[in-house]
């Protein structure tokens, strides 16, 4: 079986989805899937008549190989290079774009960072209750992907699995909000994020904040490493839609605003006298104390 696969990202979830329904745990549909059933390797062992030495895949970058080749070179898994893999659970915002580090909660609105799973589970009392998920690329999100809940939760409780894409939106809530059969919802997001040497970067993307001169402003980024570039922007409207300045690289800007640390989950910020000094077009001077500023890390 061949699998042609033209994304490195996408590479770790083609192939997961086509061993599960080789195994029988599930089903994997794609345009281009070419079958090309070889028999099994001598001292292999199938699954259902089939073994990673009889499927072959196309990685770019690396040609066809067999799925076991692929696999011993690390080129699908969360190691791999250029592969793809799962990140940390994690039960707050911090993953989310403009993240604070908040427990997850019902019915409000996110913005995935990065492509990635919501598992949320809801445990109510012994009476109707159940548990939505929305996501689509407008907030809110007012797309049902996915829902579960029965007449009696108290034992086993309802839970879902809702995939969402990077930058799209996503919220989840229980299905029924009258406040009765309330019960406990607990929600955890599951990144996707690309391998290392791979193709693909991880970002991260701060909401506006507003920062005035003199205190130290951290933002939580939980890309898992340190970013190896930082840029702040300065604005002095709250949604950025009025003038926007770019603050000098580095930590070296002692007088403006600079990155004074920084590593694999948050971002501190500071500005000592201003927070830019620049002249526009018409030669206009601004030199703000305070305005609101957006962070964006970028990390391999």
């Amino acid at each position: 079986m061949k699998l042609e696969i033209e994304n490195k990202k996408l590479a770790f979830i083609a192939v997961s989805l086509v061993l599960l329904a080789v195994v029988g745990f599930g089903s994997a549909y794609a345009d281009n899937l070419i079958l090309n059933l070889a028999t099994p390797a001598a001292g292999s062992v199938p699954a259902a008549g089939h073994s990673s030495t009889a499927i072959a895949v196309n990685i770019p970058d690396q040609g066809d190989m067999l799925l076991q080749d692929a696999i011993d070179g690390g080129h699908l898994g969360a190691g791999g290079a250029g592969g793809a893999g799962l990140g940390a659970w994690n039960s707050t915002d911090s993953d989310q774009v403009g993240g604070t580090g908040a427990a997850l909660a019902h019915n409000t609105v996110y913005q995935a960072s990065t492509d990635g799973f919501v598992v949320a589970e809801l445990i109510a009392g012994h009476c109707g209750q159940g548990v939505e998920g929305y996501t689509d690329g407008s907030s809110p999100p007012t797309t049902l992907k996915v829902w579960n809940g029965s007449g009696y939760i108290d034992t086993g409780g309802a839970a879902i699995t809702l995939p969402v894409k990077a930058n799209d939106y996503w919220k989840v809530k229980r299905k029924r909000t009258d406040g009765v059969c309330w019960g406990t919802l607990n929600m955890q997001w599951l990144p996707l994020l690309g391998g290392a040497g791979g193709g693909s970067l991880n970002t991260y993307e701060s909401t506006w904040t507003s920062v005035t001169r003199g205190s130290t402003y951290t933002f939580v980024h939980s890309l898992g490493v340190e970013p190896f570039m930082i840029q702040l922007f300065v604005s002095d409207t709250a949604d950025g839609s009025g003038r926007v300045a770019v603050a000098p690289y580095g930590e070296t800007n002692a007088y403006g605003l600079q990155v004074v640390d920084s590593d694999s989950s948050e971002i501190k910020i500071r500005a000592n006298v201003f927070l830019v000094n620049v002249v526009d077009a018409g030669g206009i001077g601004w030199q703000p104390q305070t305005a609101f500023v957006k962070v964006k890390a970028i990390t391999s």
